[in-house]
Parts: structure tokens; C-alpha cells; sequence
């Protein structure tokens, strides 16, 4: 019987093990051997001491949103991922702008003229969407982080939106290459009026934490003093 999953890595495995996991219900441990690590809970130096009080029971439990996209092609669903950090829209290499007319619920929000578009969690406001200009929310929010890519527009603000809302994107470029991305690292190409739909997952991961770390700490550790 397994307790709980200990992953040894950067934050590109902690991601790919996140979705391996998903529907496992396996609370997930993670030790940093990467660069920033913003996903793991400890560092290699820690590993003895956490460990130890792994063994003796005494850490907490947290729960991390995940996100579900489907896509439907020709009004038929075509393909269905989960993530835990986002889900990007984008350009090919050598595309121009492409645009993505967006919706929250049944309401129009914008044609995003631009780059792309990254849709994404809590846990995931930390990566590409705080590059390209998105805010930090604390990963414990029940919200969706909508960041347009460089878009060519004389404003560039993220919207965030409800947990239960569910955010439509329309591909609406008929020339060039557009790519839907999860996590970084599994995606395929994307057609003319595919349609996006990016809600939260039914799924979650859970994670091990430990009294004194917190994610303002984090925070502080590896974003502002960097």
C-alpha cells in the first residue's frame, strides 16, 4: 500500500507526476533537484529531518486545483487533458498575431489579438503567466488566471475569474501555426474554429506539507530573493 508519493526532481517532473497521479488520490512529496523548485516542498539538505517527520505522522495535508480542457472540433469533442499549472495558446515559430475570441460562461470577454494565451490555476500563476505579466495568487485560491501572451493591444491585463466559471476560447486565425500546450509539455496543433473549453478538474493534487513552510515564505525564497 502507498501513502505518499515522493518525487525527486525539478518542477517539470512535479508536474508530469501531478497529472500521472491525478485520479490516484496519492498525496505527493516534493524534493527539489532543480533550479527553482517553486513546487517542491524541500530541499535535498532538508530531506533527513522532513523525512523523519514523514515517518512519525506529522505533516499536513493541502489540496492544489487542477484544470480540465476539452477540445472540440467541428462541434465534436476531439481531445480532453488535465494540468496543474496552465493551459497555453500559441503561435507558431513563425506565425504572425494570431487571435482568440474569449469567452467566460456565455459572455464575451475579448478577441485577444497577440502571442497567445495562458489560462491558469493558482499553482500556476507562478510560472509562464507571471512572465508574461499575470498576478500572484496564493495556491490555496479556488480561481482561473486568464493572461494574454504579448497581445497587440494598448492594454495588457489578466482577468481572473471564479473557480466554477468556465472560460471558452475560439480559435479565430485562419493562416499560421497555433499550438495548445499543458503544463508545458504536452500539446498538439490546433485548427481554424477549434474551440477550447478550460474549466477546474473534477481531480485535484494533494501534497505534503509541513508546519513552518508556507507559501509566502516560498515566496519570498525563491521569487524575491532571487
Amino acid at each position: 500500500m502507498v501513502d505518499v508519493v515522493i518525487v525527486v526532481g525539478g518542477d517539470g517532473t512535479f508536474l508530469r507526476v501531478s497529472r500521472e497521479l491525478a485520479h490516484m488520490d496519492l498525496p505527493m512529496l516534493g524534493v527539489n533537484m532543480g533550479h527553482k523548485g517553486f513546487l517542491a516542498e524541500i530541499e535535498v539538505p532538508e530531506l533527513e529531518h522532513y523525512l523523519e517527520l514523514l515517518i512519525q505522522g506529522d505533516y499536513l495535508l493541502g489540496e492544489r486545483m487542477m484544470l480540465q480542457a476539452d477540445v472540440f472540433r467541428h462541434g465534436q469533442p476531439y481531445k480532453s487533458f488535465i494540468s496543474l499549472n496552465d493551459v497555453i495558446i500559441s503561435r507558431g515559430p513563425f506565425s504572425r498575431i494570431i487571435r482568440l475570441n474569449t469567452y467566460v460562461n456565455d459572455d464575451f470577454l475579448e478577441c485577444y489579438p497577440g502571442d497567445g494565451m495562458i489560462i491558469a490555476s493558482p499553482t500556476g500563476s507562478t510560472g509562464y503567466s507571471l512572465s508574461a505579466g499575470g498576478p500572484i495568487l496564493n495556491p490555496m485560491l479556488k480561481a482561473l488566471v486568464i493572461t494574454p501572451i504579448c497581445p497587440h493591444l494598448l492594454y495588457q491585463r489578466s482577468v481572473v475569474v471564479h473557480m466554477e466559471d468556465l472560460v471558452t476560447v475560439n480559435v479565430a486565425t485562419k493562416q499560421g501555426e497555433v499550438f495548445l500546450t499543458f503544463d508545458g509539455q504536452e500539446g498538439f496543433a490546433l485548427q481554424y474554429q477549434d474551440v477550447i473549453k478550460v474549466q477546474k478538474a473534477s481531480c485535484v493534487t494533494r501534497v505534503v506539507n509541513f508546519r513552518g513552510n508556507n507559501f509566502y515564505k516560498l515566496l519570498h525564497d525563491k521569487l524575491m530573493d532571487a
